[in-house]
């Protein structure tokens, strides 16, 4: 017959077992499929794609491309990307009003399919709770917009569907979109019975805080199975609700006035002849990113405090700075005569236009991506250059040809490095050498041996 005690651990080990489980049936949701949603008013929003961060309207996108999803509170970007791809052809940015005249209200930023048929992809980096937009199709006529949803393993989680009209003057989009509150959509398709253009999808990123508190109590009730049969329920449960600090959309002054708010960090744009822009960072003092792209263009551009300045076209008429501990990146555009780095400040180039002059003071760095360099006319190895002042030829990483002056100074450098092609090349070549030289070294130690050993016996 067992023991009292025997019988007060057994009691003890299937109550905490019943606990957990008491737990875990508590914090299931009824959960089913996605939930459809018919209205953007009520779909419930936390963050969104502006399609203007990738490029002014017109601007052709390749097939498949990433873009930023950007907080609807704060405008600062979340850690999720989108990748927005479709089988052949390209995108083209669009504006309702300017190039393009369907139902959505005036001024809305627009992704078009460039006009071919088929769904539009878009993935994230992560799952998401939701995703909505609105789609009108290119033509007259009543049309059908349908949504299907993906978890990460591919499987369908429903297809979804909304009607509407493009005759003339009707005014009128079919939203459509759908949220799961387990947080599984990998991706979503969107397509029409004709070409489409959609606006910027509304994406729901952070789950219902009930539906947060619900996930933690079902660990915690995991957490108490596995440690029940030990030393039974003895678990304290704790809620954690933290979130990473997302800087906020960069401070950029103009001719020594604050400029509006620019919630997407996108400058695509042109000022006055002689403007300055100064990209600092955000009201918070919070590092913060800038793509300066096609349709900008300014005198002088700075980026200034330890804030990233990502250039890949428009224009810079004079010259283009990094102060401070920022951060450039050139990709593209045109900088017309200066190019430089000062008080630590980090240059990267990689293409573009580069005009007359390269410089790098007190601590700066400029880093160029390319091969063939060469200083007044004598070919010049990779790494820093080691002559205060001259003038640089070679060829970008992008293709495009450098001709420049440079000068350092209050140790400022210059510093060449090998485009990937060519430093993979460079590498290959260095293991095979290594290769040989062991394999020699094996053959003569092998001799050796066989030698010793005859000489032994």
């Amino acid at each position: 017959m067992s023991s009292p005690q025997g019988v007060v651990c057994a009691l003890r080990g299937w109550s905490a077992r019943m606990a957990a489980l008491t737990i875990l049936a508590l914090a299931q949701p009824a959960f089913s499929a996605p939930i459809q949603h018919r209205d953007a008013s009520a779909f419930p929003q936390d963050a969104r794609i502006n399609w203007r961060a990738n490029g002014a309207t017109g601007n052709r996108l390749p097939g498949g491309f990433t873009t930023p999803v950007f907080d609807t509170e704060d405008f600062s970007s979340f850690q999720i990307t989108a990748f927005v791809s479709k089988s052949s052809g390209f995108f083209e940015r669009r504006k309702q009003g300017e190039d393009f005249f369907g139902g959505f209200e005036r001024g809305e930023e627009l992704l078009w399919n460039g006009g071919e048929g088929g769904a539009i992809r878009i993935s994230f980096s992560e799952p998401v709770v939701g995703v909505g937009m609105e789609v009108t199709a290119v033509g007259n006529g009543v049309y059908e917009a349908i949504l299907e949803a993906f978890d990460a393993d591919g499987r369908s989680l429903g297809v979804f569907s909304n009607s509407a009209s493009t005759v003339p003057g009707d005014h009128n989009t079919a939203f459509i979109g759908a949220a799961d509150s387990r947080r599984s959509i990998s991706f979503v398709t969107v397509e029409a019975t004709d070409s489409i253009a959609v606006g910027g999808p509304l994406i729901k990123v952070v789950p219902e805080p009930a539906t947060a508190l619900l996930l933690a109590i079902s660990i915690a009730g995991l957490a108490a199975i596995r440690r029940a049969g030990r030393t039974g329920l003895l678990a304290a449960i704790t809620l954690v609700a933290s979130s990473p600090s997302e800087p906020a959309y960069a401070t950029t002054v103009i001719n020594n006035g604050l400029a509006p708010p620019n919630p997407e960090n996108v400058i695509d744009f042109d000022d006055e002849p002689d403007s300055w822009l100064r990209v600092l960072n955000s009201r918070q003092d919070a590092p913060t990113e800038v793509l300066y792209t096609w349709g900008a263009s300014m005198s002088t551009v700075t980026a200034e405090d330890d804030s990233t300045l990502r250039m890949n076209g428009g224009a810079v008429n004079l010259r283009l700075m990094a102060w401070d501990e920022s951060t450039v990146i050139v990709e593209g555009g045109t900088i017309l005569v200066q190019l430089g780095a000062a008080n630590r400040g980090r240059v990267t180039l990689r293409g573009g236009g580069v005009g007359t002059q390269l410089t790098a003071t007190d601590g700066g760095v400029v880093t160029i991506f390319g091969s063939d360099f060469a200083v007044d006319g004598v070919a010049v190895p990779f790494g820093p250059i080691t002559s205060d002042r001259g003038l640089l030829t070679g060829t970008l990483e992008s293709g495009e040809p450098v001709d420049a002056s440079f000068q350092q100074s209050l140790a400022g450098k210059i510093v060449l490095v090998p485009e990937p092609s060519a430093g993979l090349l460079t590498a290959l070549g260095l293991l095979g050498l290594t290769a040989r030289r062991r394999a020699v070294e094996g053959v003569s130690r092998s001799g050796y041996y066989q030698l010793r050993a005859r000489f032994r016996h």
